[in-house]
C-alpha cells in the first residue's frame, strides 16, 4: 500500500517537494491510514504535513473524542494540528438543504480555509475504491450522465472552492488494504455509528448492495476503476469540444448566458445538454449543476417553445427564449436588449422646438425647419397641431410607409421586427394629434405613411435622433 500511494503521489503530481499538503482525519481507518501512508512518504519526498479534524456538532460528545483521538496521533507523530468545528444542523435550517450537504459544506469551508492560511497547495482526503464505487452508484440512482460515471477523481478542485486542489491517494486502495495496513501498522482508529444507518442512500448502497456484490465479483473494483477512467476520458474529451467549439458561440454578461437559437441547433444535443448544465452552474450561487433528468427535459421543451416563453429551472434561474436567441438568466438579471433606445412605459412629452430632451440612452432634437442632419426625419405639422413623444397606447395602430396607407396594429408590426415584449412599451414613439407618425428602432426612425405631406398649410420641422 505505501508503494502504491507513493506512485499515485508521483504518476498524478499530487503533492510536490517543498509543499505543504492539510490532510483531512476524521479518525477512522480511512483517514488515519492515509495520514501515516503520507507522513512515511513526506520524509523521502519533501513535502509538509499539516492534519484537519471537524466536529460537525452533529453526533455530541461522539464527534468530540474523534477529534480528540485524532489531536493525539498528530501529537505523537510531531504532526501540526487545527481542530474546526461547526454546527451543521443549524447550517442545514438555515440554508434550507440536507443535513449530509450541509456537513459536507461547512467541512469544506474549513478545510479550505486552513489550507490558504497555511499556504497549503492542496488538501488530501482518505477517499478509497470503494467509496468511489458508491459514489458512482449513487449518480446512477439519481440519474446521472457521463460525469457522473467518471466519479472522483485523484485529483480535482474541492467542492465550493474551486481555486483549491483536493487529491485522494487512496482512491484506487480497497478497504480490506486498508484496514489490513492499520492492523500491520497498529494503527487505532474510531468508529462512526453514523455510517451503519442505511436511511442515508450511500449507507444503504454501501450494505446493502455493494456487499453482496464483493462477495460475488471480487474483482468489482477494478471494474468500476476502468470504468470511471473511461468515463474520465471521454468527459474530458467533450468538455475541450464544448469550450472549443460551442462557448465562443455564447455571450455571456452579469447573471446572463445567449446563445442564438440558429447556432444552438447547430450544435450536437450532447453539447446542448452540456451547454444547459454548464450555464445553470455558472450562474448558480452554490455552484449545484441540472441532473440528468432536468437536463433532457428542459432540452425537449425548448424544440417546441415559441418567442416569449419563459421555464423557471430552479434555484433562481430561468430560461427564456427570444425571436432569435435563448437566454439563461437569474431572475435578478438586468434585461439587455442592445440597441435599443428605451423611455419609461407611458412616458409622454410635447414637443415644441427648440427643444433637446434626454431619456436614457435616448437623445433627441426637435427644432423647426426641414434639413437633414445626422439620423433625422421631417415632419410637416399642421398649424395648430400637438407633437409628442411617447410610447404606444394599448389596441394603437400605425399605417406604416410601403402599406399604401393601410394601417396595422403597432404590436403585430413589433411581432414582425422581432421586438422583444418585454420592451414594447417602452419602444419610443412621435404622435401627431393622437396619430402614430413615427417610431424609434434602434438608431432608425420608422415613418407613418403620411408623416410628410408638403401640400398641406402647416411648417416643417425636424426630429434628430443622437
Amino acid at each position: 500500500m505505501l508503494s502504491l500511494v507513493a506512485r499515485n503521489v508521483k504518476e498524478h503530481n499530487l503533492i510536490a517537494p517543498r509543499q505543504t499538503v492539510v490532510v483531512s482525519v476524521s479518525g477512522g481507518a480511512d483517514s488515519v491510514s492515509l495520514l501515516h501512508v503520507l507522513s512515511r512518504l513526506s520524509q523521502g519526498m519533501g513535502f509538509r504535513i499539516h492534519v484537519a479534524s471537524m466536529d460537525h456538532g452533529i453526533r455530541g460528545e461522539a464527534a468530540a473524542r474523534d477529534v480528540q483521538h485524532v489531536r493525539e496521533i498528530a501529537t505523537r507523530w510531531e504532526l501540526p494540528f487545527t481542530a474546526g468545528s461547526a454546527d451543521a444542523p443549524a447550517f442545514a435550517k438555515r440554508e434550507g438543504i440536507g443535513l449530509e450537504e450541509a456537513a459536507r459544506r461547512v467541512r469544506y469551508d474549513f478545510l479550505a480555509k486552513l489550507a490558504m492560511r497555511h499556504d497549503a497547495a492542496c488538501v488530501a482526503a482518505g477517499h478509497h475504491a470503494l467509496d468511489q464505487i458508491e459514489t458512482i452508484l449513487m449518480h446512477m440512482v439519481r440519474g446521472s450522465g457521463i460525469k457522473g460515471l467518471r466519479g472522483m477523481r485523484m485529483s480535482s478542485p474541492m467542492p465550493y472552492h474551486e481555486e483549491m486542489t483536493l487529491v485522494r491517494p487512496l482512491l484506487n486502495v480497497t478497504r480490506d488494504e486498508i484496514e489490513a495496513y492499520c492492523v500491520e501498522n497498529c494503527l487505532e482508529y474510531r468508529h462512526d455509528s453514523s455510517n451503519d444507518d442505511t436511511g442515508h442512500l450511500r449507507n444503504f448502497i454501501r450494505h446493502q448492495i455493494l456487499r453482496p456484490l464483493l462477495d460475488r465479483h471480487t474483482h468489482l473494483p477494478k471494474s468500476f476503476e476502468r470504468l470511471a477512467a473511461a468515463a474520465g476520458a471521454d468527459h474530458d474529451y467533450m468538455e475541450s469540444r464544448f469550450k472549443s467549439d460551442v462557448l465562443p458561440l455564447v455571450e455571456q454578461q452579469e447573471g446572463t448566458w445567449r446563445i442564438s437559437r440558429s447556432d444552438y441547433r447547430s450544435c450536437h444535443v450532447a453539447m446542448r445538454r452540456r451547454l444547459l448544465r454548464e450555464a445553470f452552474r455558472c450562474l448558480h450561487d452554490r455552484n449545484i449543476e441540472l441532473n440528468s433528468d432536468a437536463t433532457l427535459e428542459i432540452s425537449d421543451w425548448i424544440k417546441g417553445a415559441q418567442a416569449g416563453k419563459t421555464r423557471d429551472l430552479g434555484g433562481g434561474i430561468q430560461l427564456r427564449v427570444s425571436y432569435d436567441s435563448l437566454h439563461i438568466e437569474r431572475h435578478d438579471a438586468e434585461l439587455r436588449f442592445g440597441h435599443y433606445r428605451l423611455i419609461a412605459p407611458g412616458t409622454e412629452i410635447p414637443l415644441r422646438g427648440p427643444d433637446t430632451i434626454i431619456l436614457g440612452r435616448l437623445r433627441i432634437e426637435f427644432f423647426e425647419g426641414e434639413r437633414t442632419t445626422g439620423r433625422s426625419i421631417a415632419l410637416h405639422v399642421p398649424v395648430g397641431a400637438e407633437v409628442h413623444l411617447r410610447t404606444r397606447r394599448e389596441g394603437e395602430r400605425f399605417r406604416p410607409k410601403g402599406m399604401a396607407g393601410r394601417s396595422r396594429k403597432i404590436k403585430d408590426w413589433m411581432i414582425d421586427r422581432k421586438i422583444p415584449w418585454q420592451i414594447r412599451d417602452q419602444i419610443p414613439l412621435v404622435s401627431l394629434d393622437g396619430d402614430v407618425i413615427a417610431i424609434c428602432v434602434g438608431d432608425t426612425w420608422h415613418l407613418a405613411h403620411s408623416s410628410k405631406e408638403k401640400n398641406d398649410s402647416g411648417r416643417f420641422c425636424t426630429l434628430v435622433l443622437d
